[in-house]
């Protein structure tokens, strides 16, 4: 059983220096495929191909892309390599080291691809002295890049010499590859559609990440149409999963005519478009010395125009403006090309697709650009959460950390996160912790204690979010850390030996209504206890509750009576007060001031003196 590898290796090197052939002699596959290409003996479109080698007793099969060498083929060079984990760089002996072999080594620094090895091809062409030359400015031109030091293999794919040792090689090399593609969101960038008779539309490319298995629903963006995986094929077998990291033919129900390469296969709300993003920047000799310039962005098989502004205080930070929209995930890698000649100046990486709209020049804008540099990882998170003042929504959070919902949900289930449901927004628990000593220490510093509410939250808005602080300010008023009155937010009193005696006051009034007293007014109390209630607030009264400012009725008594009412309703349309004082011996004086209470808690409302029952609390 052949098991396929999630890496892609890729060729790069300059125009009419074998690249082609070599694959054709590694793996009998010939993959220029087009008429025109045959016919001039040139890649003009991305070739695809497969290498199965054998390794600790297993069989393997790893993907190939052949990418086209000529200068005016950049962008489909660049489209293929995007996906490339494992680099073959390609120099002729007869030729050595020329511009696309420069300019494709640097376009490959430029994505970030790992690891690779060097082959001198046609070295059946030159005498030896001839290949000793390449290899020694071959060598050269990779001094400080990631393929210094690695192996470099000399062939000819004509006569075979050394193709053996270079598939051994490379089996060995491939072997010790690692990848961690799979943890992450569906996506595939769409590089070619076709149509077979009796199938129906086709589309091939590189998973770039997570999985996709057959009846899968997935979605074409931009336009987000829904689409169905009716069959998979990896390397001519069809397969009932692709992982990240492996090419794939995929045949899909629900689409047609408007598929075209550029295009991104995901699933809902894996991906989402950005014409903003932060990223790190890295230039090459050609970059002009502006701050600002006009470029063509080039990620995946998409190429954009763009306005690209570096940082004044870090020029290896930017921000791209993007013409269109674009579907992007932090840590996707990206080429910038010139807009006039199109010569390759420079990439990147993507940090940020919903950044701050602050300048990038920003002190605390550059900051998070930075830390997002990290892999994604929960000590980054915890940092992303924290520098969000004002809490940080989910679908937010997973543009930035690009990964499946329930492993993101994973990483926020930390002590040091808080998940506030009201907001439905993360909040570091330390910046809470502060906001809430904020609120106090301004409480402390105003006179008497108190402020208005609004002008508190106000003075909070900036930084925290207005939301955020009347959360705040609600959760230290249950604590009882503060007090809310009204319009007023103030600091409780100190205990004394007054709050004693009104703790006893009260004691004895909830013993009076505990018992077959429904209601007191406030006129029929003793002068001491009438003193007490009337200065207390709401929430200092303990089980009493005061109506119309002189009826007051213990609380467990109001509970009883909206049990009965919400037991009345089950089988009556509408309530009438004669209902009520009949069920509760009350007079007219005493049973208003409740009924006008449950309808003050839109429990109940009044129509032409009728009460009916509220419609929220009948379908709860």
């Amino acid at each position: 059983m052949i098991q396929v590898k999630p890496l892609i290796v890729g060729t790069a090197g300059h125009i009419d220096h074998g690249k082609t052939m070599l694959i054709k002699a590694l793996t009998g596959i010939q993959t220029d495929r087009l008429k025109v290409e045959i016919q001039r003996g040139m890649s003009i479109e991305l070739g695809y191909a497969y290498l199965d080698f054998a390794q600790a007793g297993r069989n393997y099969r790893v993907g190939i892309i052949d990418v086209p060498g000529h200068l005016r083929f950049i962008r489909t060079m660049i489209a293929g390599a995007t996906s490339i984990d494992f680099l073959l760089l390609v120099v002729a002996a007869d030729e050595g080291v020329m511009p696309q072999t420069t300019e494709h080594l640097q376009i490959a620094e430029l994505l970030a691809i790992p690891t690779g090895l060097v082959v001198i091809t046609k070295i059946d062409r030159v005498p030896p002295e001839q290949v000793d030359e390449c290899e020694t400015q071959i060598k050269s031109c990779l001094r400080g890049t990631f393929l210094a030091g690695r192996p470099i293999h000399r062939v000819s794919s004509l006569s075979g010499q050394g193709i053996s040792q270079l598939r051994q090689d490379l089996a060995k090399q491939i072997a010790r590859a690692r990848t961690s593609k799979a943890d992450y969101p569906v996506r595939l960038h769409i590089d070619r559609v076709f149509t077979i008779k009796g199938t129906g539309v086709v589309v091939t490319g590189t998973c770039l990440s997570g999985h996709i298995r057959r009846n899968d629903t997935l979605y074409v963006y931009p336009q987000g149409r829904k689409c169905r995986v009716k069959g998979i094929q990896v390397h001519n077998m069809d397969m009932p999963c692709v992982q990240g990291g492996q090419r794939a033919a995929l045949n899909l129900k629900g689409t047609g005519r408007e598929l075209q390469r550029g295009q991104t296969l995901a699933g809902k709300d894996h991906v989402f478009p950005c014409k903003r993003l932060d990223c790190t920047i890295r230039s090459l000799a050609a970059f002009p010395e502006k701050h600002s310039l006009a470029v063509r962005f080039l990620s995946g098989t998409r190429e954009i125009a763009a306005r690209l502004t570096r940082s004044k205080r870090d020029p290896g930070m930017g921000r791209l403006l993007l013409a269109e929209p674009a579907f992007l995930c932090r840590g996707d890698r990206f080429i910038l090309r010139h807009l006039t000649n199109a010569a390759t100046i420079g990439g990147g990486c993507v940090l940020n697709t919903r950044p701050p709209v602050k300048s990038v020049n920003r002190a605390d804008t550059l900051r998070l650009t930075r830390l997002l540099q990290a892999p994604p990882s929960q000590a980054v998170l915890l940092d992303y959460v924290r520098w969000h003042t004002k809490g940080a929504a989910f679908a937010k959070l997973r543009r930035v950390f690009p990964l499946e919902p329930q492993a993101l949900r994973a990483m926020l289930a930390h002590k040091d996160i808080r998940y506030v449901a009201t907001l439905q927004r993360y909040v570091h628990s330390r910046h809470f912790a502060g906001l809430q000593a904020r609120i106090m220490a301004d409480l402390r510093a105003a006179p008497g204690q108190a402020l208005a509410y609004n002008g508190l939250v106000n003075s909070l808005k900036e930084r925290h979010g207005a939301p955020l602080a009347a959360f705040a300010l609600a959760e230290m008023a249950k604590s009882a850390a503060v007090s809310i009155d009204g319009s007023t937010v103030r600091l409780p009193r100190p205990p004394s030996r007054r709050d004693k005696q009104e703790q006893k006051l009260l004691a004895e009034i909830e013993n009076q209504l505990a018992g077959k007293v429904v209601m007191l007014d406030v006129r029929e109390l003793r002068p001491e206890q009438r003193t007490c209630i009337v200065g207390l607030e709401p929430r200092q009264m303990r089980n009493l509750l005061l109506l119309q400012k002189r009826l007051l009725i213990h609380r467990q008594t109001v509970a009883r009576m909206k049990e009965w009412l919400l037991a009345f309703f089950a089988g009556h349309r509408v309530l009438r007060v004669g209902d009520f004082k009949q069920a509760f011996s009350l007079s007219r004086k005493y049973a208003i001031p409740i009924l006008e209470y449950f309808d003050s808690q839109q429990i109940t409302f009044r129509k032409e003196g009728i009460r009916y029952l509220n419609q929220k609390i009948s379908k709860k």
